[in-house]
């Protein structure tokens, strides 16, 4: 298989994850040679893959095996806290994330923490660490507003909502 070939059977691939047709996705990927289903790419596709299907713990395994190929991007890293927040593992979440935060300062890292704070009820610690986030990446206030995690930090009381101003 040349390279031109493997880019777009790679392409393909995605065209079919983008369409939610994931049995195809992985019917292109399981037909390539070995070799090349340990390619950075290719994984990256299984990550795709597996995300899409709600496989999450799955996702976040090979998400950390590209981490780890990769220990200079963030992106990455974000990537497997995300991952293990979605499938629901707050604590292997979190430890990712807080990790991951020794080496690289990221608004995404501290919003993922805070999500996985609030989860796990230490309020007061997930403000800290939304607030966090947030200095780092302003735009990320918006996203809170609307995000479950935080609900219970934008609450209005009956007693507000009664008040005349």
């Amino acid at each position: 298989m040349t390279r031109q070939e493997f880019h777009r059977v790679c392409e393909q691939a995605e065209g079919y994850i983008a369409l939610g047709l994931f049995e195809e996705a992985w019917v292109l990927i399981e037909a390539l040679p070995e070799a090349l289903r340990l390619e950075t790419v290719v994984i990256a596709l299984q990550v795709k893959l597996l995300s899409a299907s709600s496989q999450y713990i799955k996702a976040s395994l090979l998400a950390q095996t590209l981490a780890e190929m990769y220990p200079a991007e963030v992106e990455r890293r974000i990537l497997v806290s995300r991952l293990r927040w979605q499938a629901g593992d707050l604590s292997g979440a979190w430890d990712y994330a807080s990790k991951a935060l020794s080496q690289f300062e990221d608004g995404w890292l501290f919003y993922i923490k805070a999500q996985c704070e609030a989860g796990l009820g230490s309020l007061e610690h997930a403000k800290a660490s939304l607030i966090r986030a947030c200095q780092l990446m302003p735009s990320l206030r918006l996203q809170a507003l609307d995000d479950p995690a935080f609900a219970w930090l934008f609450q209005i009381d009956d007693d507000d909502r009664n008040m005349s101003i």
